[in-house]
C-alpha cells in the first residue's frame, strides 16, 4: 500500500559524509559492477547495480534478488565530483539513491515513500546471481509458465504426491512489484502458506507479477483490473492440470490481492472459494488516508505534521482523478520539504537541500500519475465482496496499520451479510504481513520472525481443508 509521507530523517547522517571539493576522489568513475544493500529496519535487502555510459550520457540497471527482480532500469544515473545519484521507479514510490564515492565503494542514503535507509555498494565482478534454492519437500514441486497475452506468467506450483485431483489455491500478492513468495524485507509469506497448504492437501499456484522474476510485460501501468485478468489466466491454467479439481479451485489474496480475488470470483463459477488476507472493504483514497495516518502516528509524528500530509494527499488524489493542476502538487510538496527542512541539521551540512526536495516532489507526483494509483483511489471493494456467493474467510492482523480491522472488518461483514459460508478473524497481536508484534509499525517489519503470529497457518489450513479436501 501507497503512504504519501515527506520524512528527513537519515538525510544528515548521509550528507555529514560527504567529502569536501578538495578531497575529491581520483578513482575510477561509477561504471561497472556494483554489489551491496539497503539497510532497511536493521535487515540488508541485497542489490546489484551495473552502471554503463554511452558518449556523456550513463544509464543502469539493477537487480534485487531477494524481491525477484532483475535488470530494472534505473533513470537519472548521473554524477557530479564524487555524488553518484540514481531513481527506480516502482509501484511502491519512487526509490531514490544519493551516494558518494571513494575508491571502490559508494556509500549514502536511500529514500523511497516516506522510508528513509542508507545504502552501501562495493565494486566487484559480475556474476550469476545464486539461486535461492528451496529445502527438500515431502510433496511434488514445479516450476511453471504460461501465457497471458502478450506476456509470460512464471511461478511455482506445488501440489501432493499421488495422481490427484486435488483442490487448489492461487496465490495473489499486494501492491507493488512482487516475487512469487511476496519476498518483503527477507520474509517470504506465500511460500509459507503454499508449504502448509501443500502439506495438508491443497496444491498451490504462486506467481512472480508481471516483469519481475520470470515473468515478462508491463507492471508500471497495470490497473488492479489488469491483475485480475492475471489471476483469470491463472485460473484457466490451473483447470487445464489433470492433477487439479476444476471443481475446487480457490483464491488467496493479501493486501491488494484481497481486493482482486473478489473482483475474479464475483459471479465466476470456475472460483470455488476465496481467502481475504488483510483485505480491504473500502474505497482507496478512504483506506490511504487513515494508513498514513496511523502509520505517520506511531513513527511520532505530531497532529500537526498528519494533517498537512493529508492535506498534500487529498491534493494528489484530485489531481490524479483530473490529470490536471500537477504544478499545484508539486509546489506544495516543494515547499513542505523546504518548510521541514529550514533550520534542520539537514540545512548544516552541504547536501544539495533543492535536489533532495525536487526528487521527493516527483517522486510523489511519478506514483499519483500512475494508471494503477488513478484506479485505486476511487475504487469500492465493497459491491464485489457483496456478490460472493462461495465460502469466503476474511482474515485480519489485530495491530495492522495498513489494512486496520477497525476500519475494514464492518464494511467486510456487511457485504458478506448474505453469504452462506463466510467467516471473519482477527489474528491476535498480528501486523499486515501477520507476524507477531506488539505494534503494526512498518518499520519494524524487517526486525521481527521471519514466521506467522500463533493460530495464522492453523486458521487458513483448516479452514479450506475443512471444505475441500476429501
Amino acid at each position: 500500500m501507497f503512504v504519501v509521507m515527506v520524512m528527513l530523517a537519515g538525510i544528515a547522517a548521509a550528507a555529514a559524509a560527504k567529502p569536501s571539493p578538495r578531497a575529491a576522489s581520483k578513482a575510477a568513475g561509477p561504471v561497472g559492477h556494483w554489489e551491496g544493500a539497503i539497510r532497511l529496519f536493521g535487515n540488508d535487502l541485497g542489490m546489484r547495480v551495473d552502471i554503463a555510459r554511452a558518449a556523456d550520457t550513463l544509464s543502469g540497471t539493477i537487480d534485487i534478488p531477494q524481491q525477484g527482480a532483475t535488470k530494472l532500469p534505473l533513470r537519472r544515473v548521473r554524477t557530479a565530483g564524487d555524488s553518484v545519484c540514481f531513481e527506480l521507479p516502482s509501484m511502491a514510490g519512487l526509490a531514490s539513491f544519493l551516494g558518494v564515492q571513494r575508491g571502490d565503494s559508494i556509500t549514502g542514503a536511500f529514500r523511497q515513500s516516506g522510508i528513509n535507509a542508507g545504502f552501501r555498494l562495493t565494486r566487484g565482478v559480475a556474476a550469476a546471481a545464486a539461486a535461492d534454492s528451496e529445502p527438500p519437500v515431502p510433496y511434488v514441486r514445479e516450476e511453471v509458465r504460461y501465457p497471458n497475452g502478450a506476456a509470460i506468467i512464471a511461478g511455482t506450483l506445488t501440489r501432493p504426491p499421488g495422481a490427484g485431483p486435488f483442490p487448489a489455491a492461487l496465490m495473489i500478492t499486494g501492491s507493488g512489484s512482487q516475487d512469487r513468495d511476496e519476498t518483503i524485507l527477507g520474509f517470504k509469506p506465500f511460500r509459507l502458506i503454499a508449504d502448509r497448504l501443500t502439506r495438508d492437501g491443497i496444491a498451490v499456484l504462486r506467481v512472480d507479477d508481471r516483469g519481475v522474476g520470470g515473468s515478462t510485460g508491463e507492471g508500471l501501468e497495470a490497473t488492479s483490473e489488469d491483475f485480475a485478468n492475471d489471476v483469470r489466466t491463472g485460473v484457466a491454467f490451473l483447470k487445464r492440470r489433470r492433477e487439479i479439481d476444476p471443481e475446487r479451485i480457490g483464491l488467496i489474496g493479501h493486501s491488494e490481492g484481497g481486493i482482486i480475488a473478489p473482483m475474479v470470483a464475483a459471479g465466476s463459477k470456475d472460483v470455488a472459494f476465496v481467502v481475504l488476507l488483510a483485505g480491504t472493504a473500502v474505497p482507496g483514497d478512504t483506506l490511504l488516508l487513515t494508513q498514513s495516518a496511523l502509520i505517520m502516528h506511531a513513527a511520532g509524528m505530531g497532529d500537526s505534521a498528519i494533517a498537512e500530509n493529508q492535506k498534500l494527499q487529498r491534493l494528489g488524489f484530485k489531481a490524479s482523478r483530473t490529470g490536471q493542476n500537477w504544478e499545484t502538487v508539486r509546489a506544495a510538496v516543494l515547499e513542505t520539504v523546504h518548510r521541514q527542512l529550514a533550520g534542520s541539521d539537514a540545512a548544516q551540512t552541504g547536501v544539495d537541500l533543492d535536489e533532495f526536495a525536487r526528487t521527493r516532489a516527483d517522486g510523489q507526483i511519478t506514483m499519483m500519475k500512475t494508471p494503477w494509483m488513478r484506479f485505486f483511489i476511487d475504487y469500492d471493494p465493497a459491491p464485489a465482496l457483496a456478490k460472493l456467493t462461495c465460502p469466503v474467510l476474511a482474515m485480519f492482523g489485530e495491530r495492522d496499520l495498513q489494512v486496520p480491522p477497525s476500519l475494514n472488518r464492518p464494511p467486510v461483514e456487511r457485504a458478506l451479510a448474505k453469504n452462506a459460508d463466510a467467516d471473519i478473524v482477527v489474528i491476535r497481536d498480528a501486523n499486515h504481513l501477520f507476524q507477531p508484534t506488539a505494534s503494526g509499525n512498518p518499520a519494524l517489519y524487517g526486525s521481527l520472525p521471519k514466521e506467522f503470529a500463533p493460530g495464522m497457518l492453523d486458521t487458513l489450513s483448516s479452514w479450506i481443508a475443512t471444505r475441500f479436501v476429501k
